[in-house]
């Protein structure tokens, strides 16, 4: 009988044994050991009685969380009783701090946390008055943690070595902080510290480059949405990695402002959206009566290439827009201002007949920049009574012949005809004229002044034009053009000098004295143009409008002389998106 209790005894206490053994807690207290110096506290507590300076127990923390530190609870046997456990922080290390009753006798400590449960027991030989003792709660349990990046194929490695492909899984990872290092084509892109618990033991990151964009609108305070989701209000800014992304501005349900942003590296780093209360159109087109799939061009922008018999088309209210939609080689064109009140539907009744298009209406190549070169006279009108004098004064005054008083020159300069979708627009530019011309002798004997001594006669002046203006396109890129406005004329350099006697000295910058033409001239002008692809026929006249000199005739009247032009000349229009 004894042996066989004895057996049986032996039998339990192996099993004991081996059970103990294989169990192993989530959370293990160890190294406890008394500390080689003891922290600088304040008001070092007592215990219970008031009677001695408490034992300092100081738990370092390893893979447990910070913020589950204040639900760790320690259990000692009854003969050690404690004050509530304290949270603090050294060096940026997270510690609880244990005050206990000093004892000579043995004692044990235990940790309990949550989910974790409870820890092994730790013996305490003893507790010394206001001696200090470091013990290390660790936190045993292992889950496998995983990892997705954008773009895929990272590396994921923590600091224990382990490393994974993304998308991929790192097993057998002690929960707690980590730190993760994330690399792609062998160049580190981020690291990153990560608390693995429970709940947290996926990490995804965007490894892409990313852009700070700033969104404004008009008006001010509306809500933006990138993809679907809330932003902020405006202004607003979010950084965003290179790609393409919806954005929406929403005042209201009926007003909004949605559009497609591409970022990447050359992209613009602020966006103004304007949300306005807008209108749904159902737009649809019938050929010879009945409704066929016909492309629909909103301000010439094909809407969608997808051709369908029907389109809703949200647009704001208060807008114009010129709409086009084609069939059979034939199509029909409307300017649609939407209102609130009009009819959503909008049918577009395409005919096999050639419709009447309002210049404005047609699609035209915009040039409104050109490089200018040209023919240019000019004479001096001088009037005296109810009789005209056509010629040039100061040819007259000289003595000379007055057949063929007109100057001749080249006309050469920047030319602009900014013009709006309607067809008006502004004509002007910069031009730079030359004119030189020589004459003989009069045969008159009263004509003595100059007469054998000058004979040749240059000038260079300035040209600007300021004309209202208006474009009649007949084809993309044929269009007849009108101007007329003022013209202001600016003398820069005149000169007479004598052919025959080159060491004659020439007489210059004669502006303003008698029977010599004025320094500045205005002009009423009337011109036109015909456009024909790059290329553009000019013709203008001139009517003076303001004293450009004088001469004393014979009786000594003070005669007033008004200048004319007349040009004609060749423009290379230069394309511009405006």
């Amino acid at each position: 009988m004894k042996k066989h209790l004895l057996f049986l005894f032996i039998l339990a206490a192996t099993f004991c044994a081996t059970a103990q053994s294989n169990y192993q807690s989530q959370i293990i207290l160890e190294d406890f050991r008394e500390a080689r110096s003891t922290p600088n506290v304040e008001n070092w507590p007592k215990d219970a009685n008031g009677n001695m300076d408490c034992a300092l127990i100081r738990v370092s923390i390893e893979s447990i969380h910070p913020d589950e530190l204040s639900k760790i609870t320690f259990n000692f046997d009854q003969n050690t009783p404690a004050y509530p456990p304290k949270v603090v922080s050294e060096a940026g290390v997270s510690m609880v701090y244990i005050f206990v009753t000093p004892s000579d006798e043995p004692t044990f400590i235990e940790a309990v946390l949550g989910d974790y449960g409870k820890s092994n027991r730790v013996t305490i030989p003893k507790l010394g008055e206001r001696k200090c003792y470091n013990v290390r709660l660790r936190n045993n349990k292992r889950l496998s943690i995983s990892f997705s990046t954008e773009p895929t194929n990272a590396i994921a490695r923590i600091e224990t070595g382990e490393k994974t492909t993304t998308p991929g899984t790192i097993a057998n990872v002690l929960t707690g902080r980590h730190y993760v290092t994330l690399s792609l084509n062998g160049k580190t892109l981020l690291n990153d510290t990560i608390n693995v618990t429970e709940s947290s033991t996926h990490f995804t990151y965007d490894l892409r480059t990313k852009k700070n964009v700033k969104f404004s609108s008009t008006p001010s305070g509306t809500n933006i949405y990138i993809d679907g989701e809330l932003i902020g209000s405006t202004p607003v800014s979010k950084e965003l990695a290179y790609g393409s992304y919806q954005v929406e501005a929403r005042k209201s349900i009926n007003e909004t402002d949605i559009r497609t942003i591409n970022i990447n590296e050359y992209s613009e780093t602020d966006v103004h959206l304007s949300p306005m209360q807008k209108k749904t159109l159902i737009i649809s087109a019938t050929y010879k009566n009945s409704s066929v799939k016909a492309p629909l061009y909103i301000d010439d922008e094909l809407y969608s290439k997808k051709e369908a018999a029907e389109y809703r088309v949200s647009l704001p209210i208060n807008k114009k827009f010129h709409m086009e939609m084609l069939h059979g080689g034939y199509k029909k064109r409307r300017t649609v201002k939407v209102k609130k009140d009009m009819s959503p539907e909008l049918i577009f009744k395409i005919t096999d007949k050639k419709e009447f298009v309002w210049p404005w209406q047609r699609v035209y190549d915009v040039r409104p920049f050109g490089i200018y070169v040209g023919y240019v006279s000019k004479e001096w009108s001088v009037s005296s009574g109810d009789t005209d004098y056509n010629g040039v004064p100061l040819w007259e005054a000289m003595g000379y012949d007055s057949e063929g008083n007109i100057l001749n020159g080249i006309q050469a300069g920047f030319q602009m005809q900014p013009c709006f979708s309607w067809g008006g627009g502004i004509y002007t530019g910069a031009f730079l004229e030359f004119y030189y011309s020589s004459k003989k002798a009069s045969d008159n004997p009263n004509h003595t002044a100059y007469n054998s001594i000058f004979d040749r006669y240059s000038e260079l002046s300035l040209y600007i034009p300021a004309h209202l203006y208006y474009r009649l396109p007949f084809a993309e890129k044929v269009a007849l053009s009108l101007h007329g406005g003022l013209g202001f004329d600016c003398g820069i350099y005149n000169r007479f000098h004598c052919s025959e006697d080159k060491n004659k000295e020439p007489y210059e910058n004669f502006y303003g004295k008698e029977s010599f033409p004025s320094r500045l001239n205005v002009s009423a002008e009337v011109g036109v143009g015909l456009r024909i692809k790059a290329i553009q026929i000019n013709a203008q006249i001139s009517k003076g409008l303001t004293n450009n000199g004088y001469i004393i005739n014979s009786n000594g009247d003070k005669l007033e002389a008004v200048q004319n032009k007349l040009r004609i000349g060749l423009t290379y229009l230069i394309s511009g998106d405006y």
